[in-house]
């Protein structure tokens, strides 16, 4: 039986899913790694949806700072409740 390893399996979500919903490589599938990957593709959604927001509403000139900051808060967040699972889990 596989493990899964992302952050959501304590709630029934499989790591498949996740491949699945959030176009992972297949490759991550029962892999802690997982959790990196998303992180990241997360942090990088969020600046782009952010920015392409702001440059809608015609601010441009700070939009791509702004965003930066604001992705890179939540990121911190994520990773530190990454840590608190892992611990939790004992990996």
């Amino acid at each position: 039986m596989q493990h899964d390893y992302n952050v959501m399996s304590e709630h029934g979500v499989t790591d498949q899913e996740y491949v699945d919903q959030f176009g992972l490589p297949q490759a991550l599938v029962g892999k802690p790694e997982m959790n990196e990957w998303m992180i990241n593709k997360v942090y990088e959604d969020n600046i782009r949806d952010c920015t392409e927001g702001m440059e809608a509403d015609g601010h441009a000139a700070a939009s791509k700072k702004e965003c930066k900051k604001a992705a890179e808060k939540n990121r911190t967040e994520a990773k530190k409740l990454l840590h608190t699972v892992k611990k939790r889990r004992g990996y």
